[in-house]
């Protein structure tokens, strides 16, 4: 769990900085077509901002899930060497 917890953090900051560093080149695309800059970043970042919350809920739980799941297969094991 502690572990689970140091990650957690850390790999929500990866994946949201590597999504906005993933869209700067379609943001020079747009401002590059002459489109103004704060519409340039709210059709482009706003997707790539929606992307990380999705894959930051994805992290979050996938630490709880992976838990319990090992705590039943802990206890299934356990069963069966008896």
């Amino acid at each position: 769990r502690n572990i689970g917890s140091d990650i957690m953090g850390t790999m929500t900051n990866i994946l949201l900085f590597s999504y906005l560093a993933g869209g700067l080149p379609m943001l020079l695309l747009y401002l590059k077509n002459a489109n103004t800059l704060t519409y340039s970043i709210s059709m482009n970042w706003s997707l790539e901002i929606a992307r990380a919350i999705t894959g930051g809920i994805g992290i979050v739980l996938t630490i709880p899930i992976t838990i319990a799941l090992m705590q039943l297969w802990y206890q299934w094991e356990g069963g069966h060497q008896q």
